[in-house]
């Protein structure tokens, strides 16, 4: 009877342990499922960066243009401030 009793207890102790260990997994494995969801996430991003960086960044940009003297001058008359904005 003693050993009953001990299994008993050691079962009211261990069940609730049991069921705790299986929210965990069950935590675990859905916080995996979003980790490669993430990583699936950083790995098209890599990817779209990296035919982005083929592109010519300086296909938009127009070519620097002389600027006569009399302007340059009047230019460099003009505060910074006023430049600036």
């Amino acid at each position: 009877m003693h050993y009953v009793m001990k299994t008993e207890q050691l079962n009211q102790i261990l069940l609730p342990l049991e069921a705790e260990l299986a929210q965990i997994w069950a935590e675990e494995q859905c916080q995996a499922q979003e980790y490669e969801a993430l990583l699936n996430i950083k790995t098209y991003s890599r990817q779209v960066l990296k035919k982005s960086a083929d592109l010519q960044p300086k296909a938009c940009v127009t070519a620097a243009r002389w600027v006569p003297k009399h302007i340059w001058a009047a230019l460099q008359k003009v505060r910074e401030q006023v430049a600036l904005r």
